[in-house]
């Protein structure tokens, strides 16, 4: 199947590991030797940030070109930090609301 590379997934496979095209690096686990090959392709920081990609996107971003596949383990349910700690419920009832809004 063909990756977007800019879309989310709403509905993705539940508690499996499956190829994604890009993700923030909130929780991560990356190879060294990939990091490595990188920094020597991109002759500096392979995390510099590209035209309206944030600096993990960016780096997914060359890694693909690079040829490398990029995979997500969704049995993992990190949350995101900040006045809150924010779960993929949260994200969800988000995003239920924003689109009961823009429908109204």
């Amino acid at each position: 199947s063909s990756l977007n590379f800019v879309e989310t997934y709403e509905d993705y496979p539940r508690d499996s590991v499956f190829e994604i095209a890009a993700a923030g690096f909130g929780c991560c686990i990356l190879r060294m030797s990939m990091v490595k090959d990188l920094i020597e392709r991109c002759k500096g920081n392979p995390f510099q940030p590209l035209p309206e990609l944030s600096e993990d996107y960016s780096f997914c971003y060359r890694a693909k070109q690079a040829g490398y596949r990029l995979y997500c383990d969704s049995r993992i349910k990190p949350g995101h930090a900040g006045l809150h700690v924010y779960t993929e419920q949260d994200w969800t009832r988000q995003q239920k609301r924003i689109k009961e809004e823009v429908c109204e």
